[in-house]
């Protein structure tokens, strides 16, 4: 009779690596270089060749600098604080206009040339 895996043993399945990278802008090497691993391994990743346990996917994730959320097909890729902006938004949708409006001034004085 087969066993289960073990929670730090087990694969995770439907991941999304490769839309991620590119999402990103990086390259696999890039990847490879921040894990101290081979490109051919992340090659293997996103092809679905080798599985990512769990340990992996969240090293991964830190080399990329996402939430390990972001790369799993299905997950919603948001960190705890957009959830909440979110939820804001559909709890107040008579705010939504102000919010956006806001947000859309701030990123214009972001985007300001600086003098």
């Amino acid at each position: 009779m087969k066993t289960e895996p073990s929670f730090p043993q087990r694969y995770i399945g439907k991941i999304r690596i490769r839309e991620a990278r590119k999402a990103l802008g990086l390259q696999q090497c890039d990847i490879a270089k921040e894990l101290g691993i081979n490109a051919i391994n992340v090659s293997r990743w996103e092809t679905g060749e080798r599985n990512l346990r769990v340990w992996q996917l969240v090293m991964l994730a830190e080399a990329m600098n996402v939430p390990p959320a972001f790369l799993i097909e299905d997950g919603d890729g948001l960190i705890q604080e957009e959830r909440e902006l979110i939820q804001f938004l559909r709890d107040h949708p008579q705010d939504r206009h102000i919010l956006l409006t806001t947000f859309r001034a701030m990123r214009e004085l972001r985007q300001a040339p600086k003098d």
